[in-house]
C-alpha cells in the first residue's frame, strides 16, 4: 500500500457545512480551511453553492452541492430541481442522499428513475450517492448499490455523519 504525502492526503478530503444555522461566515471560514488545506471540495447545502463557488474561484478546490440533504426523503422532482439549481450555480459535483423509504417499499423503479434523473439533471458533473447504511440491511444495501451503479451516479457514501 502507497504511503500517501500530506498534500496528496488531503486532495482527498471533502469538508462539509450542512447545519440549519450555518452562517456566511461560517461558509467563509469553511472554504478557507479547504483552500488552506489543499481539499478536494467543499460540501455545501444549495443556498451557498454559489457563495462557495465565488469564494473559491481560484483555486482548485471543487464545489459539491448537497441534494436531498440529509434525509433523502423529498420528492423526486424536487431532487431533480435541487440539482439543476445547484449546477447552475456553479457546482462541481453533486451529492444526495438515497430515498430509504422506497428503497425499503420495494420501489427499486422510483428510486432508480430519481438517481437517474439526478444524473441527467448533473449533466456530466460527478454524482454521489448517500446511503445511510445504519438503516439498510445487508441485502438492501446491495440492492442500493446495484441501482446506483445502473442509474450512472459515480460514487456510494456510507452516510451523512447526522
Amino acid at each position: 500500500m502507497k504511503t500517501l504525502s500530506p498534500a496528496e492526503l488531503a486532495r482527498r478530503v471533502e469538508l462539509m457545512l450542512a447545519r440549519p444555522d450555518a452562517t456566511r461566515r461560517d461558509l467563509e471560514q469553511l472554504c478557507a480551511a479547504a483552500r488552506a488545506l489543499g481539499s478536494h471540495a467543499v460540501c455545501v447545502c444549495g443556498s451557498q453553492v454559489e457563495l462557495a463557488r465565488s469564494l473559491l474561484e481560484d483555486s482548485e478546490v471543487t464545489v459539491t452541492g448537497l441534494v436531498g440533504f440529509p434525509f433523502g426523503a423529498a420528492d423526486a422532482d424536487a431532487k431533480r430541481y435541487e440539482t439543476e439549481v445547484a449546477i447552475d450555480h456553479g457546482a462541481h459535483e453533486i451529492e444526495t442522499v438515497l430515498n430509504v423509504g422506497r428503497l425499503k417499499d420495494g420501489d427499486h423503479h422510483c428510486v432508480l428513475r430519481e438517481l437517474r434523473d439526478i444524473a441527467e439533471a448533473a449533466d456530466e458533473r460527478h454524482v454521489k450517492v448517500i446511503l445511510e447504511m445504519s438503516l439498510l440491511t445487508p441485502e438492501e444495501a446491495r440492492r442500493a448499490c446495484e441501482l446506483a451503479l445502473e442509474s450512472g451516479v459515480h460514487c456510494v457514501c456510507t452516510g451523512t455523519g447526522l
